[in-house]
This record gives C-alpha cells, structure tokens and sequence, in this order.
C-alpha cells in the first residue's frame, strides 16, 4: 500500500493543536539567562498592574527612570 504524505495525518502543520497560552498571543524571542528572572518579574509586573495602568504608562515611566539614572 502506498500511501502519498498528502493523504498521510501524521506530522506537518496541524490546526488547533498544541497547548495554548496563559497570557495570550505570544511570540518567540531569546534572551540572555542573566535577565531572565528580570524580564519574569517584569512580565508579572505588567500583568498585575495591567487593570490600574495602560501598557504604554508603564513602558513609558520605566524608560524614563532608565534614561535618567543610568
């Protein structure tokens, strides 16, 4: 029996698989080791603060703190 991959279920692309994400769309990005319990509290930061303040307030402030002390 021949079997063509078009007709084949297994592997390739598939639709609505794969576990979803807690927080949403999310995208892929590496990062150095020494930041990342830095960009985790920064993320949980974000996320508890996200109902008080609009994102860009935020990205906003902490650049702002950035640039005049360093």
């Amino acid at each position: 029996m021949v079997v063509h991959l078009t007709e084949s279920k297994h592997g390739g692309k598939r639709e609505n698989v794969g576990r979803k994400a807690k927080r949403g769309n999310t995208v892929v990005k590496r990062i150095p080791e020494k930041y990342l319990q830095t960009v985790n509290n920064l993320m949980d930061f974000l996320e508890s603060n996200e109902s008080k303040y609009p994102l860009e307030h935020i990205e906003e402030t902490i650049m702002t703190v950035l640039h005049n002390n360093y």
